[in-house]
């Protein structure tokens, strides 16, 4: 009887994580990485609003600052400059002892303090990192990692590995040129599923979408490549006045276009289910063998819980 019960619950466990991966949740957090192919495109306000925006949807938000701007998150939370990202690349601290209280349900890694830059790290840390954030409980739901318009060092893993990639741009033919060169140097055709574009300071809805059309059409022709078009932040002085104050346009003026706008592609982000590999299968044609993970339920657990 018992053996027979330990069968069950680990083909009922091993069928559930089949079911979840297939229909894209999972049971670590997502990753988002942020990216910009240049300063002042507004990576940082946009992490810290997108951020907020998920933790007032009810989720539960780890925020990284990679990027090399030392002002950083600071300019609108109060951090204390204390330990930062570095100590957790160097393996001295977990993700969890680092992290800040922020807004909402969002918790902030900070960014590097002193002289020592993000870019000094090797792509192996950043695979560490990546454990990490996979490794962390499941509250935490999301993590969010704002890389600014930094491209060497950690960049290649941080964002290539993310579950979705975020490139926010702005209608600008320097920005989309710009864009389409971050595209061509660091994805290839089986990161352009999880790559999405969301263009910032727009002037109408139909000004990012022609914009887009214009990207889409040259990383579809050269590269082979189709980034996803996910939304647009209008230009909005609501915008320039949180900042100005310090504060955040999504908590400052939640009922503006552009905090409209940022709750949307948070909720749209949050439908879209993780990008999973396809299961390989066998040259007889047959599946591979099943490693996922699943719970393993022994005679003692069994024993212990009929007791």
């Amino acid at each position: 009887m018992y053996d027979e019960a330990i069968t069950y619950f680990n083909q009922l466990s091993k069928n559930l994580g089949n079911e979840c991966v297939r229909h894209g949740f999972s049971s670590r957090p997502r990753v988002y990485s942020v990216a910009t192919c240049a300063e002042g495109l507004g990576s940082t306000t946009f992490s810290l609003n997108f951020a907020t925006a998920l933790g007032k949807l009810g989720q539960r938000v780890v925020l990284v600052d990679a990027s090399t701007t030392k002002e950083g998150f600071s300019k609108y939370v109060p951090l204390q400059k204390k330990k930062s990202i570095a100590d957790v690349l160097s393996g001295c601290y977990t993700v969890s002892e680092i992290v800040q209280p922020g807004p909402r349900n969002v918790s902030i890694l900070p960014g590097t303090w002193g002289l020592e830059k993000i870019s000094d790290y090797e792509k192996t840390s950043a695979g560490k990192l990546l454990q990490t954030f996979h490794e962390m409980p499941c509250s935490t739901h999301t993590i969010i990692i704002d890389l600014g318009d930094v491209q060497g060092g950690l960049f290649p893993t941080l964002w290539t590995e993310a579950d979705a990639s975020l490139l926010l741009t702005t209608c600008d033919d320097d920005a989309v040129l710009g864009t389409y060169h971050i595209i061509k140097k660091h994805c290839d055709k089986s990161h352009g599923r999880k790559l999405h574009t969301i263009f910032n300071k727009t002037d109408h809805a139909t000004q990012a979408k022609d914009a887009y059309v214009r990207l889409a059409r040259s990383t579809q022709r050269f590269l082979g490549i189709s980034p996803q078009f996910d939304g647009d932040i209008p230009f909005d002085p609501f915008v320039e006045a949180a900042c100005k104050a310090g504060d955040l346009v999504v908590e400052r003026a939640p009922r503006s276009d552009a905090s409209k706008s940022i709750v949307s592609i948070a909720k749209k982000m949050m439908a879209k289910p993780i990008a999973v590999e396809t299961p390989q299968v066998q040259a007889s044609g047959s599946p591979l063998p099943d490693t996922s993970p699943s719970f393993k339920f022994s005679n003692e657990m069994v024993e212990r819980r009929a007791a």
